[in-house]
């Protein structure tokens, strides 16, 4: 993590640690849960984030349910919604309750008219918006476009998995140094 970005955050800025371990406190499904987005380390962040009186926001939910089907179950990707201005008119429980499938965890980005995350990427009052975090905690994208989140999240994964790769092949490369170094002393 930084110690030096500031906000909003530009596309590539990796994620402040004060940031990564601000405790955020979800409202659906459950009050009771809080996490901080450093608990999604290793893992691809999807975040939505949408204001509830935006009736396009409230209109995309079965579009974002259907995607959100497609990545639930994957261990490499969280999603969470960040829900702006809950309460007017759709509260946390009616968001969470719309759609088949209900989403996964639901932050009421709203605390005496301070949006959070909403100001660190610069999106409080301009949404619908879907923000990726990588799994290094970069700030990697941003869309508006619901159709352009599946070529996001694959592409990202496309990474992780080069990533792997990468670490793997550094993994032997160092093994064979070492068994070089070893067999010549």
């Amino acid at each position: 993590c930084s110690t030096t970005s500031t906000h909003p955050y530009s596309i590539g800025d990796q994620l402040k640690c004060a940031d990564l371990e601000f405790n955020f406190s979800a409202c659906y499904p459950s009050c009771s849960n809080s996490f901080s987005l450093s608990d999604f380390q290793d893992k691809i962040i999807w975040i939505m984030y949408e204001e509830d009186w935006w009736i396009s926001c409230y209109d995309e939910i079965p579009e974002v349910e259907e995607i959100m089907l497609k990545y639930i179950n994957n261990q490499s990707v969280a999603i969470v919604n960040f829900l702006a201005d809950g309460g007017s008119p759709y509260t946390c429980n009616n968001w969470g309750d719309a759609g088949i499938s209900n989403f996964p965890i639901i932050v009421d980005d709203e605390d005496n008219y301070m949006h959070t995350l909403g100001d660190w990427f610069g999106v409080s009052y301009n949404s619908p918006r879907n923000i990726f975090i990588d799994h290094n905690f970069n700030y990697y994208a941003i869309t508006q476009d619901v159709n352009q989140v599946e070529v996001i999240i694959d592409e990202m994964l496309e990474l992780i998995e080069e990533w792997g790769m990468y670490r793997k092949i550094l993994f032997l490369l160092n093994l064979v140094f070492l068994l070089n170094a070893t067999v010549w002393t």
